[in-house]
């Protein structure tokens, strides 16, 4: 699993446009909003932008916590730096 935000963020915006085209060509079919949810390509292809969202959420949240582990560090070195 793929962490890297450029790469989440390309992959993101290949599922959605693969979304978007399925959902124009089924309502070019007469197919209802209510109906895509049927549709078991129109749901896949959802889950996967539901996926790679939910990665695109995670490496945010290690972004920040790898930010506040560095800055504890950081702080905890100029700490035993005053000390001295």
């Amino acid at each position: 699993m793929a962490l890297d935000r450029a790469v989440l963020e390309r992959q993101l915006g290949l599922a959605k446009t693969r979304l978007d085209k399925l959902s124009d060509s089924l309502k070019g079919q007469g197919t209802e909003e209510k109906a895509l949810r049927k549709d078991p390509v129109w749901r896949e292809a959802r889950a996967e932008v539901r996926k790679i969202t939910n990665r695109l959420n995670r490496a945010g949240d290690k972004e920040a916590l790898t930010a506040e582990v560095a800055a504890r560090k950081a702080a905890k070195e100029a700490g035993e730096g005053a000390d001295e």
